[in-house]
């Protein structure tokens, strides 16, 4: 099955070849990879689909050296829809830049034929999924997990200004700078796999999310969006669990009258030597003897990196 050029789409909308850029943004273009940007000598296929920007996931312009880990969620995101669960409807999607922003375009199935013997194919995979999602779930989570051990793991070396003369006399042949493109090619690989997990599941949480919200309205036909979105609200999102926590601590941080050290800290280590410092105590007790972090005291508060271990006494 493959993607095949159609014929030039009649909308109100420029065609993506003939937006013109701020001059500032001259020669963008070059920095990104040539599969990446919208091209001339496709623009029958570029012409033919209809493009969003996706300004959620990506509402500022996007690095060209980080490409390649776009590369990784489209075909992650194209690859569960379109190979793994074989979504009736879907061959993942498309992805282009123009000055700077991410464009998408979802590569539909509209053949009604080929529709019909994918559902087959999709309530087989995707029910094994929903039947069995408790478990399925834990050996997701414990999959990311290791996959982000093995992250945390990695080990980037140095480039020395002269390489070990062991490397002489054994014949190794083989320097710092092999094992740094190893180190690079592990990172790109982790991510690329993360990618994948990802996909493996949100696309089926969406989709039972879609099938709630049809039932909804076909049961309820006077419902409103914000009422079928209150259903499901209470459910834990770990996903959303970083911007609790940082909201949890900027509210802590405002509280203990140290929002100006943590807006203006470069990092970790810099913030917990400006609020020891805060508290008249040494910086170099930021650490503990085993070199990580230590709970940072903050007068009559001590913050820990968990949530759930943050403590208040009321001491003097």
């Amino acid at each position: 099955m493959s993607i095949t050029r159609g014929q030039a789409l009649r909308t109100g909308f420029p065609s993506p070849l003939d937006v013109t850029l701020p001059p500032e943004c001259e020669g963008w273009e070059e920095m990104y990879p040539i599969h990446s940007v919208f091209a001339e000598d496709r623009r029958v296929f570029e012409e033919s689909r209809f493009w969003f920007q996706d300004a959620v996931h990506y509402a500022e312009p996007y690095f060209p050296f980080d490409m390649v880990c776009n590369d990784s969620i489209a075909n992650g995101f194209s690859q569960a829809s379109a190979r793994l669960f074989a979504v009736p409807t879907s061959l993942g999607l498309e992805y282009r830049i123009l000055g700077g922003y991410i464009y998408l375009s979802p590569n539909s199935i509209t053949d009604e034929v080929t529709i019909a013997q994918r559902v087959e194919l999709f309530a087989s995979r995707g029910g094994y999924y929903y039947e069995h999602w408790a478990q399925l779930d834990l050996h997701w989570r414990e999959k990311v997990r290791a996959e982000i051990g093995e992250l945390e793991a990695l080990v980037v070396p140095d480039l020395p200004e002269v390489e070990p003369e062991s490397l002489v006399s054994e014949g190794r042949g083989v320097g710092a700078a092999h094992a740094l493109l190893l180190a690079y090619d592990r990172l790109l690989e982790g991510f690329d796999r993360l990618g994948h997990y990802h996909f493996e599941l949100v696309n089926l949480g969406y989709g039972a999310y879609l099938a709630f919200y049809e039932l909804c309205r076909q049961e309820f036909p006077d419902i409103s969006d914000q009422t079928i979105a209150k259903f499901v609200s209470g459910i834990d999102v770990v996903a959303l669990r970083p911007d609790d926590e940082l909201r949890r601590l900027a509210v802590l941080a405002v509280e203990l009258g140290v929002a100006p050290q943590v807006r203006t800290a470069r990092g970790e280590a810099d913030l917990a030597a400006a609020l020891l410092e805060t508290n008249g105590l040494p910086s170099t007790s930021a650490r503990n003897t085993h070199g990580s972090a230590s709970p940072m005291a903050t007068g009559s508060t001590t913050i820990t990196d968990r949530g759930s271990t943050t403590r208040r006494s009321r001491s003097r």
